[in-house]
């Protein structure tokens, strides 16, 4: 069944992203791109996660348990799950693991906890995208026991992608999946795909950006979290 999907949209929980990245918002905006499979994957932390689910339900979209980690290397990397249980797992320990900064108003937006009427229901206070305790191999083990899968985000860039911090996308890291940017080098991505199944998401801070690179089209058994997980697990 090939499906489209968008899974790396960060919400207004994410300090660097605009305010017009509400729940309601970034979902009726999918439901208008034809999106089936939606990954709300803020910056590590998935709190915002049951009422966008909610939300999702109502347009017909399958809403992903995610997250996107910072390393203790400075690596960010997509954290997709099956149960929102398991995600909540990781994201507890993640927070707890955060140096606590608190997050400059001048330079950041509020991170804010939404409902499903997009009201605010808390702001974190501590700026939620500085690194976290886990390494990248302790990060990928970690969720692996959690029956999800960890994707290197935005491998092409160079800030804060597995090969711009290591130099190149270690042998002995079990990585099944990696994602890039639409703008990718096609030789990079030729490379990629023959190792890898690669994906193309967003990494949409604002609408415009959300609308720019719409998603891309994956062929799953099902419209589930299983079948996605295991999909891009091949």
């Amino acid at each position: 069944m090939l499906v489209k999907a968008q899974l790396h949209v960060h919400s207004t929980l994410s300090a660097c992203c605009d305010k017009e990245n509400t729940l309601n918002n970034i979902v009726n905006m999918c439901a208008l791109l034809g999106i089936k499979i939606l990954a709300l994957s803020d910056h590590n932390s998935c709190r915002n996660f049951l009422p966008f689910d909610k939300l999702c339900k109502q347009k017909g979209i399958l809403a992903v348990p995610a997250m996107e980690v910072t390393t203790a290397e400075e690596i960010h990397v997509l954290c997709l799950f099956n149960h929102y249980e398991d995600a909540k797992l990781l994201c507890d320990d993640i927070y707890n693991s955060l140096i606590k900064v608190k997050t400059n108003a001048i330079l950041y937006n509020p991170q804010n906890v939404l409902d499903e009427f997009d009201n605010v229901t808390e702001t974190e206070q501590y700026l939620l995208s500085v690194a976290s305790s886990y390494g990248i191999y302790e990060l990928f083990d970690k969720v692996k026991k959690l029956n999800g899968i960890a994707i290197p985000a935005h491998v092409d860039r160079e800030t804060n992608s597995i090969i711009s911090v290591l130099g190149t996308i270690p042998y002995d890291l079990d990585v099944r999946c990696v994602e890039i940017t639409s703008s990718c080098d096609e030789k990079l991505k030729g490379r990629l795909k023959s190792k890898y199944n690669v994906i193309i998401s967003s990494d949409a801070h604002c609408l415009e950006e959300l609308c720019s690179a719409d998603g891309f089209y994956i062929d799953v058994e099902e419209v589930s979290t299983k079948a996605l997980i295991k999909r891009l697990s091949y």
